[in-house]
């Protein structure tokens, strides 16, 4: 993976080679060090750190049951063109995704 097809900026590549190292000498001090290389899954890591939405990693978080019910709620906003809903509309339509 190259660093400058998603920045193009040196000091962004420089900034990700610290991080790894960083990374490399902090999990040495836990571990016992077995290997003291850099390898290219350390800066792939970082560079997914770096370069990842926050807000997928959020929504990655989010539990199951809430990630269907904000879709069951999408979609009733959509499908019925309302600004509100109610709860036990909300639950009824759950339970049927559920069963």
């Amino acid at each position: 993976m190259k660093v400058d097809k998603l920045s193009g900026d040196l000091r962004q590549a420089f900034d990700i080679l610290r991080k790894t190292v960083e990374a490399k000498i902090a999990t040495l001090q836990i571990e016992s060090p077995s290997s003291l290389s850099v390898t290219y899954e350390d800066v792939n890591r970082v560079v997914n750190e770096v370069f990842q939405s926050k807000t997928a990693g959020i929504i990655k978080k989010v539990p199951r049951s809430h990630v269907i019910l904000l879709m069951i709620l999408e979609s009733m906003f959509r499908s019925d063109n309302i600004n509100q809903v109610e709860v036990d509309k909300l639950l009824s339509e759950y339970n049927k995704q559920a069963s």
